[in-house]
């Protein structure tokens, strides 16, 4: 075989290694979520030795979004953590979910501690986020987050515990439509809505 035929096997035998003697199941996954008895399904590929950039990833994405495609009501939202380490091609997973999920009830969370480079692959992943969310950044990322945020790179510096920069569609009361813009803002602790009453005494404890 030539080099590109090995690159691919290898790829291929990466990806079959993880998957051999994996449990297999029936279920979809509307059924797998409610066998679990909880709202949240937290997966994680360290444990599995799955190494960074691997396609295993994008094979487990790819597989709630065609079962989205044919059961849409229901919703599901995708957190995905340090996602710099993704396999992030063009055309993957992480890119469609991104574009497309909505449609399809899938909302995608991404997380990262470093503010992406737009020339990597993950830089390129921020032209199908609705929204970007920037705390204080490492120092590398500095000038990086204040090009993308249109500002002064030590605004960005001087950056508080709970303040960010947020860059996305807001509603315009004076256009009555969104708009897409910059804000500075910070995080203030969840408050349950006045009107929603919980049902036991102990749901009352604070």
């Amino acid at each position: 075989m030539d080099e590109t035929h090995k690159k691919l096997l290898c790829k291929l035998q990466a990806v079959l290694d993880e998957l051999e003697n994996t449990p297999q199941s029936k279920n979809n996954w509307c059924e797998f979520l409610k066998e679990q008895g909880k709202p949240i399904v937290v997966i994680s590929t360290g444990a599995d030795s799955v190494g960074k950039g691997s396609e295993i990833i994008d094979t487990l994405l790819e597989n709630p979004y065609h079962y989205k495609q044919c059961y849409p009501n229901s919703r599901y939202t995708v957190v995905i953590d340090e996602a710099q380490d993704l396999y992030l091609h063009e055309k993957g997973a992480v890119n469609v979910l991104l574009r497309k999920g909505g449609k399809h009830g899938i909302t995608m969370l991404l997380a990262s501690q470093s503010f992406p480079d737009p020339n990597t692959q993950f830089g390129k992943v921020l032209g199908n986020v609705g929204r970007i969310r920037g705390y204080h950044p490492k120092a590398d990322d500095l000038k990086r987050a204040a090009d993308y945020f249109n500002c002064e790179k030590d605004e960005v510096d001087f950056l508080q515990q709970g303040e960010c920069f947020d860059k996305g569609p807001f509603w315009s009361r004076y256009r009555n439509e969104n708009v897409i813009n910059t804000l500075r803002g910070k995080t203030v602790p969840f408050e349950p809505a006045s009107y929603i009453k919980n049902d036991t005494e102990e749901d009352k404890q604070p």
